[in-house]
């Protein structure tokens, strides 16, 4: 499991149906984002978080894990450019 939405969302006792209204989505949609099918826009994660009040990397922390694996790697890129340019 990439993210832990259905798990919130059975602690919360919400139906399906009920989380799909509160995202602004399908049903269909949540259940491919739940089972790990597609990974949604930030958008929709920022809401999720929101509709929990959590923090979104509570919901999924994979992808906070990969952004800040890019941000750094982008970092030392930049560092190295810099320091080549020296």
């Amino acid at each position: 499991m990439k993210n832990l939405l259905k798990v919130r969302r059975w602690d919360a006792g919400m139906k399906q149906y009920e989380l799909a209204i509160k995202l602004r989505c399908s049903a269909p949609y949540l259940s491919l984002v739940e089972n790990g099918r597609v990974d949604p826009p930030k958008e929709f994660k920022a809401l999720a978080a929101q509709i929990f009040k959590v923090n979104i990397e509570e919901i999924f922390p994979e992808t906070v894990r990969v952004e800040r694996a890019l941000k750094n790697e982008l970092s030392n890129r930049s560092n190295r450019i810099n320091f080549d340019a020296c």
